[in-house]
């Protein structure tokens, strides 16, 4: 029998006796299978009040059974992701460029998500609307950034037209707004 499937076992056991009796084989398999197993076998031994000791640091979590009933304090009240983006202070990016301080500030990083949203934003339009006027009056033509770079005499196309230069600065503008958004641990790094 596998260590997930003995502790999960245990975790099911409503007698007290029992646990104290299979204490030894639970806090082996909880050890091998990591700190969320942990969380909850010590989240066991406080239903059951059992002394814990000091063998593990973590914050224990009441074991799932299947018939628990679940009532409307049980949950957690969790801000809405576009509150926490606005107002984070804890980036992706700010992770990745730890040296740039000015990362972790709140008022940088909306200025980030604005400044990046327009860019992005006015890149799509220009590609696929076309944000020039043409020869007939309306805006339907695009800007060919790569035309525009390369010094080339025709740097208008009729919209949508898609450069690479464009589609590249659409990527990139996208890639680091999305990376303003807040940090979020892996499942994986709770296992280890």
């Amino acid at each position: 029998m596998g260590q997930r499937q003995i502790l999960e076992d245990i975790l099911l056991i409503d007698a007290r006796p029992e646990v104290l009796r299979r204490r030894k084989e639970a806090e082996d398999a909880a050890d091998m299978l990591g700190k969320s197993y942990q969380a909850r076998l010590m989240g066991l031994y406080q239903l059951h009040n059992i002394n814990i000791g000091k063998k593990y640091k973590v914050e224990s979590v009441r074991p799932i059974r299947d018939d628990d009933s679940f009532y409307e304090e049980d949950f957690i009240d969790i801000p809405p992701v576009t509150d926490s983006w606005w107002s984070t202070s804890d980036s992706t990016l700010s992770r990745l460029l730890p040296g740039l301080w000015v990362l972790r500030n709140p008022m940088a990083n909306r200025g980030l998500i604005a400044g990046l949203s327009f860019t992005t934003m006015l890149l799509l339009s220009n590609s696929v609307f076309g944000i020039f006027t043409g020869a007939s009056g309306e805006r339907d033509h695009t800007l060919d950034l790569t035309a525009s770079i390369h010094e080339m005499e025709r740097i208008y196309e009729s919209s949508p037209h898609y450069d690479v230069i464009s589609l590249l600065f659409i990527v990139v503008f996208a890639t680091l707004l999305l990376s303003t958004r807040p940090h979020i641990e892996s499942p994986n790094n709770e296992e280890e």
